[in-house]
């Protein structure tokens, strides 16, 4: 017999297809490690690195009212909080409710998720609950308090971020001692209408 056997023709075709394309994948691998290199080293700079990089300004703390003069903080027994995930992570209002409720007593309004996006977690009361908002700011160690002037009632809300509430280790509230203002806060007949 003479000629050559298929099956040999078939597998010599197909080393020959996969040596090409391994070898133009390692070619392409070895061409974006070498520039990988040269850019790390600085030998050479690509236009869209050149440009220094930022992180975006705090955004400005609004302004919040003055607790008024002689205020006492109120028992956590007697203050109404609403916990608010603005995260994707599941339960984490329930956790942060619960942890409020059973280490201090804040009775729990609502637990719930809400779209926002926010660097630190947040206290947001409106012109009846300014007492309510700095006592209970007094039992956390990283909340920001934002006032909103068309909030009725005395409840308030407790906005969650990713980082999660941190309960204050000591609670710097003394009952018969007044609530100390917030750094640059006004009084509230300024912010109300």
């Amino acid at each position: 017999m003479t000629g050559t056997d298929p099956t040999r023709q078939w597998r010599r075709r197909t080393q020959e297809r996969q040596a090409v394309v391994f070898g133009v994948l390692f070619a392409t691998l070895a061409i974006i490690g070498l520039v990988g290199a040269a850019v790390y080293t600085e030998t050479i700079r690509l236009p869209f690195l050149s440009r220094p990089f930022s992180t975006p300004a705090p955004a400005a703390e609004s302004l919040v009212p003055c607790p008024s003069d002689g205020a006492l903080p109120v028992l956590p027994q007697e203050i109404t909080v609403n916990v608010r995930n603005t995260t994707t992570l599941t339960g984490l209002a329930g956790q942060t409710a619960e942890n409020l409720h059973v280490a201090y007593g804040f009775v729990i309004g609502t637990t719930d998720n809400y779209k926002m996006t926010i660097a630190v977690p947040q206290i947001v009361f409106g012109p009846e609950a300014v007492v309510q908002a700095y006592t209970l700011r007094g039992y956390l160690q990283n909340a920001q308090l934002v006032f909103d002037p068309e909030r009725p009632g005395t409840a308030v809300d407790l906005m969650v971020n990713p980082d999660g509430v941190e309960l204050a280790e000591t609670v710097g509230l003394e009952p018969d001692v007044p609530l100390a203002g917030a750094v640059g806060c006004v009084p509230l007949a300024d912010l109300v209408p």
